[in-house]
């Protein structure tokens, strides 16, 4: 039973990976947890297993401050932190924080930090530090967007929503006529809390490395935690219409302190460019042998199971240190370990990888399986899925467990985790 001189942490939005990382953080203060999420999706985290918050609270649209406020009623008073679990609700968060007047809203910074979408990261970008470069881009509106009104954008080009996130509605478009396709299904798509999608960015496909960097801005000062080199599959999206998109199923991660000046200069920049001055983030990159490209910025932890990967690798606890920033103002140094340990992972998806998997480890390399339990879907989901879930079982379901592999050579991990994805990327020849 809630204590009524407890403080409570907020969750806005579930995690996605099977990890519940603030549950610690909040719990070893005292503090009760509070989730807020739809209601399909509460009844689903219970189907999955997951840990359960003290209070779980169903909200139809939880990126709806005022839906979120009638939810809480007075536990809002009780309030001490909100931090999102999941890319949809980061808005919503900021702008309740700056309402109630509690972290991550700070009373020294003015204006409150506002965390800006796809569009708005790119057009701060440009705006304020023209040495970050970009994809060459423009936003249209959905349902008016035509393949006459690219400009001077040249194929292949990548579409993604505004608003998305887990590379929910990010096409690879090749010609006019995947493009006009592209937008037809997008159309059909709805966004994770079942709302639908408006504007997109349409941009310039850049070949080269994708890397994501993760870490906490602190003062305004990033601190990188660590670099990962991105696993991504091109996936089709529909047999019929020719469409594809992209897949991350895996992450070969590096402590910050192991990478270039370049990188730590680049991500700085962002930092400033959006003003993002308290909390954990993540960056998306593309790097080429030119140049290093901006894609687009998170302001919250990382999905896919990277919390445990920045551990393994720095023995750093990404949420534990999140919240420290918040409510004590406690900082991390900068992370100087001289030991080059990689660690890097991959979602399984058929019991081939998981058999390959288990046969390196029977050869003596460091690599761990994690198996996921069998789900068994409720009868009423076999002929109908809400338009609130439809997004998570297109991006979130389907897999079979996790594959880790520890090296203190980058090459021996990249190889290792290869020869487990080999039975995806047979197929995709």
């Amino acid at each position: 039973m809630l204590s009524t001189t407890q403080n409570i942490f907020l969750q806005i939005g579930a995690t996605r990976d099977g990890l519940d990382p603030y549950l610690d953080a909040c719990w070893q203060r005292g503090m009760k947890a509070v989730l807020i999420e739809t209601p399909d999706y509460i009844q689903w985290r219970r189907k999955l297993g997951r840990r359960t918050f003290d209070i779980e609270l169903p909200v139809e649209q939880p990126n709806d401050p005022n839906q979120v406020l009638n939810a809480l009623g007075d536990l809002s008073k009780k309030l001490k932190l909100i931090l999102p679990g999941f890319e949809r609700y980061v808005e919503c968060v900021y702008t309740l924080a700056e309402i109630l007047q509690i972290p991550p809203w700070q009373k020294t910074i003015s204006p409150h930090f506002v965390p800006p979408d796809k569009w708005n990261q790119r057009r701060l970008l440009s705006q304020k530090t023209s040495s970050v470069l970009q994809p060459a881009y423009m936003m249209l509106s959905l349902h008016h967007a035509e393949a006459f009104s690219l400009g001077n954008l040249k194929y292949p080009l990548v579409i993604k929503p505004v608003n998305g996130g887990g590379g929910l509605g990010v096409f690879l478009v090749k010609n006019p006529l995947q493009l006009e396709k592209s937008l037809t299904e997008l159309k059909k798509l709805t966004n994770y809390d079942g709302s639908i999608f408006d504007k997109i960015i349409v941009e310039e496909y850049v070949s080269g490395v994708e890397y994501s960097v993760q870490g906490i801005s602190q003062g305004g000062i990033a601190v990188i935690l660590t670099v990962c080199e991105k696993i991504i599959l091109q996936e089709h999206i529909s047999e019929i219409n020719n469409i594809s998109g992209f897949r991350e199923v895996g992450h070969v991660a590096a402590a910050g302190s192991w990478n270039n000046s370049d990188i730590q200069q680049f991500t700085q920049l962002c930092i400033d460019a959006v003003g993002y001055s308290q909390g954990p983030f993540h960056i998306d990159l593309i790097q080429n042998s030119q140049n290093i490209y901006f894609i687009e910025m998170g302001f919250r932890l990382s999905g896919g199971g990277l919390v445990n990967l920045i551990k393994k690798v720095t023995s750093i606890d990404w949420a534990e240190a999140s919240f420290a920033s918040h409510l004590e103002n406690q900082y991390l140094l900068p992370f100087t370990s001289t030991k080059n340990k990689f660690v890097g992972q991959m979602t399984a998806v058929s019991s081939e990888e998981i058999k390959i998997g288990e046969h390196l480890h029977n050869l003596g390399f460091a690599v761990e399986i994690e198996k996921f339990s069998p789900l068994k879907y409720p009868s009423d989901l076999a002929t109908y899925i809400p338009k609130s879930l439809a997004a998570d079982f297109m991006r979130h379901t389907g897999y079979l467990g996790r594959i880790t592999v520890s090296s203190q050579s980058l090459t021996e991990v990249k190889n290792l985790l290869q020869k487990c994805i080999s039975p995806r990327l047979n197929y995709q020849k």
